[in-house]
């Protein structure tokens, strides 16, 4: 855990829910008892209006919150998640990211660099350039290149292939090629690009197809159950969430709403809408029809 957080034992204690902490030296703990109490006291805490009051949480922050990087007395660095972060690095790395800019901007390439995620593009064959590259972020003091985060890419003949980190180390052009690997695109910020196309990334949109998948399922077994029958707040919450109408905003909602800010589908629009020549938004079309079909409704 690299976060700071309230124990949730803590906060079902303080509203007077029952509660079994986790003992590793106690197998009754990992029973399902334990569970069954440990769930029911999650469900009930999660249905509270508020968990702590602002007084409470001021009076209590203090000796409640669990700080891990505090308990690690060798600990070193900027907590993570933190927007500091990426502020001080663009301080650390402002000269820097000007020479290798330069650098590839000299043969038409280009250079992106977000936080510790390092994305260099050259045209093909261009192995001198790409090796400069990588050889002037390699020489900033304290920075360790990772192959998982240094990404150097060339395009070929309206292709993007990825070049080995390790060869480009060692004066060699390499391309990657793995049956699993996606070498073939451009990744960052959420979008990938194959030298054609800008599409939002397949782990992006997997994600949003599990967990819709994952909420029509439940609903649709509630529907196949003669005893049993949906309510109507889950199966609008569904519709809220995965379909058309929960992406468009509407005058009359308040910002405590949270519908008011959309959802995934929000997000595609606006991305089609910055890449309006770009198949962006195929992949969520026709969602009542989907949501109708999961559910077991249509």
């Amino acid at each position: 855990m690299h976060y700071c957080y309230w124990p949730v034992g803590d906060l079902a204690r303080r509203n007077g829910l029952c509660w079994i902490d986790l003992q590793p030296d106690d197998p009754f703990t990992f029973g399902n008892s334990a569970s069954k109490v440990r769930f029911k006291a999650l469900r009930s805490l999660n249905r509270l209006p508020r968990i702590l009051t602002p007084a409470e949480f001021s009076a209590c922050k203090d000796s409640s919150i669990v700080v891990p990087w505090k308990e690690r007395h060798d600990a070193r660095g900027i907590p993570q998640g933190l927007a500091t972060s990426g502020v001080l690095a663009n301080m650390y790395m402002f000269d820097i990211d000007a020479q290798i800019n330069a650098c590839v901007a000299s043969v038409n390439g280009r250079y992106i660099r977000y936080c510790d995620d390092l994305i260099i593009v050259v045209p093909a064959k261009d192995l001198k350039t790409a090796s400069k590259a990588l050889a002037l972020a390699q020489g900033v003091p304290a920075v360790e290149l990772q192959d998982e985060k240094t990404k150097i890419h060339r395009v070929n003949d309206g292709k993007v292939e990825q070049l080995s980190f390790d060869a480009l180390l060692a004066g060699e052009m390499e391309v990657v090629r793995t049956a699993h690997h996606a070498g073939n695109h451009v990744s960052f910020l959420g979008f990938d690009f194959d030298g054609k196309d800008v599409r939002i990334r397949q782990s992006t949109v997997g994600r949003f197809y599990s967990r819709f998948y994952r909420a029509a399922k439940s609903i649709g077994r509630l529907a196949d159950n003669p005893d049993k029958h949906p309510s109507k707040k889950r199966v609008s919450a569904l519709y809220e969430h995965y379909s058309p109408k929960g992406s468009r905003s509407s005058d009359k909602r308040g910002a405590s709403d949270p519908s008011c800010y959309g959802n995934y589908l929000s997000y595609v629009a606006r991305a089609q809408k910055a890449f309006p020549n770009d198949p962006i938004s195929g992949h969520v079309s026709k969602m009542y029809r989907k949501i109708n079909k999961a559910t077991g409704r249509g």
